[in-house]
């Protein structure tokens, strides 16, 4: 994924460089080697004083001819246009560029999700054996006649029924992270609970860097810039093409009447006088575009900062279950210690705490990396 985006900047950047290399005279050459199968001028009679007749021939072109020519062609006002090809060119790649970053981006959240849903599986297969473990003590005890027989046989299969389901989720789980690090399916991962994400960012900085980093934005600044650069050329087209040409040509029998070899330099230009409205209707269509293009921008940037503003709630609203989360397993903590640990209540409270605090946050650092991904940042 990383790499398609970094191609997709290769290929801006090569069309950019193309496009500057306009800017510079195009040389070019022409070799020409022929033979005609007749003679290649015209017959004519001339009559001597004494009343003789000479017979001549004047070619035009050799029978047998050679040409070879060098020309180079330096373009004058063309390079308006060459600057604003120049500058879409660009814009593209800041688009590109902008764009090269999303996907490494998508790619780290899914494995960020991957690991947090594996943790949390893995908390839940143990309180599922816990379960298991707590029905058998109790069917022991039914055993002896204390409890009904039957509604513990019931609590052990569903115990098992719940512990199956959880193992399974582990190694599918497992095997799908595996996947995603490269890694065979069958390597077994031992994890570690990630410390809590703290961050330490307002709602202001959050607002001014989604507007200057955001890919959104910039792609629609960046089509600004290109409606207007199109709107350029289309002016432009009310300028005459002229440039420069120079060359050198050689020739062997090609024209008799010329010399062997010559050299010319000059001016070539051209311009379409009446085009029945066409440049006219062309630039108000380009204009029209860059409004087009002013509008979008302007509600590119009033959705970003509505994203901003929404994710940074989220944000906050997080942080603070994620507080209460840890508050809560502290008081739970201190009355396991209180009761030694010998309340399975208390034990399966905790496991819950835990497997919840996990999963607040997951959602904290999703919301962080939401709010990050509007800003731009990877």
């Amino acid at each position: 994924m990383a790499k398609l985006g970094q191609l997709g900047v290769e290929a801006a950047k090569q069309h950019r460089l193309a496009a500057t290399a306009d800017y510079f005279p195009k040389i070019g050459t022409t070799f020409l080697n022929l033979h005609f199968n007749k003679f290649m001028g015209q017959q004519f009679t001339v009559t001597g004083p004494r009343g003789n007749t000479i017979v001549g021939a004047v070619p035009l072109l050799g029978k047998d001819l050679t040409l070879v020519t060098v020309t180079a062609v330096q373009p004058v006002t063309p390079l308006l246009k060459v600057r604003e090809a120049v500058k879409l060119a660009r814009a593209d790649e800041n688009i590109a560029r902008a764009k090269a970053g999303m996907s490494p981006t998508k790619t780290a959240s899914a494995v960020e999700k991957n690991y947090f849903d594996l943790l949390v599986a893995k908390k839940e297969m143990v309180l599922a054996e816990a379960k298991v473990r707590d029905a058998r003590a109790k069917r022991l005890i039914a055993s002896n006649g204390a409890v009904d027989l039957g509604q513990s046989s019931v609590a052990i299969l569903e115990a098992q029924r719940e512990l199956r389901q959880s193992t399974d989720k582990v190694k599918e789980l497992t095997a799908s992270l595996d996947g995603l690090l490269g890694w065979p399916t069958d390597t077994q991962l031992v994890l570690d609970p990630p410390a809590p994400l703290v961050e330490n960012i307002s709602l202001q900085q959050a607002l001014g860097k989604a507007l200057a980093t955001n890919p959104e934005v910039i792609e629609a600044e960046q089509n600004v810039k290109k409606a207007q650069a199109a709107s350029a050329v289309s002016k432009l087209d009310y300028v005459p093409d002229i440039a420069v040409v120079g060359g050198y040509g050689y020739q062997d029998n090609a024209i008799p009447a010329l010399p062997r070899d010559f050299s010319y330099i000059g001016v070539m230009g051209s311009f379409n006088i009446f085009d029945f409205g066409k440049r006219e209707h062309s630039i108000k269509e380009r204009n029209a575009q860059v409004q087009m293009a002013q509008t979008a921008l302007a509600l590119t940037k009033a959705k970003v900062a509505a994203s901003v503003k929404s994710s940074y709630m989220d944000l906050e609203r997080s942080r603070d279950l994620g507080g209460i989360a840890r508050r809560l397993e502290s008081a739970t903590n201190t009355l396991d210690v209180k009761y030694k640990g010998n309340d399975p209540d208390i034990g399966a409270a905790q496991a819950r705490i835990s497997i919840e605090m996990l999963q607040l946050d997951y959602q904290h650092r999703q919301a962080y990396a939401k709010l990050k991904a509007i800003m731009g940042e990877k």
